[in-house]
């Protein structure tokens, strides 16, 4: 097809806006992942910070047993020790993502050079149209034929009439 980088240029397009989406969405799944880890992981503290408020309490009561004081002190010294982290599943679920998130982007970089060739390449198209039908019909010369054919008339009545 002579004129096909116009379709290709279409297709390219509609890809470059697919790419586009695909970036966002990828981004926004990533943030919301992030977010619900973080909001996880605020929860878990704030609850081991209530109950290790709770467990100093028992401990600095010296009316309680020594027996829930030994409790209290192994369970705060388990919560002290506590590290908060996201779980395998969650680093999972965010690898995943950003991993979507970084395909997405090669793609756009690729469609964007292809767009950026079939653009070059439409304008030459363009150009060489443009030319064809230019050289096919020189504008100026084309202004002048009218008054050029009516003169032509005027001298062919003005010489039959002479005659």
């Amino acid at each position: 097809m002579k004129y096909e980088v116009f379709s290709k240029l279409e297709s390219a397009a509609i890809d470059n806006r697919t790419c586009y989406l695909a970036i966002r969405a990828a981004e926004r799944e990533t943030q919301e992942i992030i977010a619900a880890i973080d909001n996880r992981l605020t929860a878990e503290r704030e609850q081991a910070n209530s109950r290790t408020a709770e467990l100093e309490t028992q401990l600095a009561d010296p009316e309680r047993s020594e027996t829930v004081r030994h409790m209290a002190r192994l369970e705060l010294d388990k919560l002290r020790g506590q590290s908060y982290a996201p779980t395998p599943e969650e680093k999972a679920a965010f690898e995943a993502s950003v991993a979507e998130l970084e395909t997405a982007l090669q793609d756009a970089i690729k469609v964007r050079e292809d767009l950026t060739d079939l653009l070059r390449e439409a304008k030459e198209t363009l150009d060489k149209i443009r030319h064809e039908r230019y050289e096919k019909m020189d504008l100026d010369i084309a202004k002048r034929a009218p008054d050029s054919l009516r003169e032509s008339y005027q001298q062919m009545i003005r010489r039959a009439c002479s005659k």
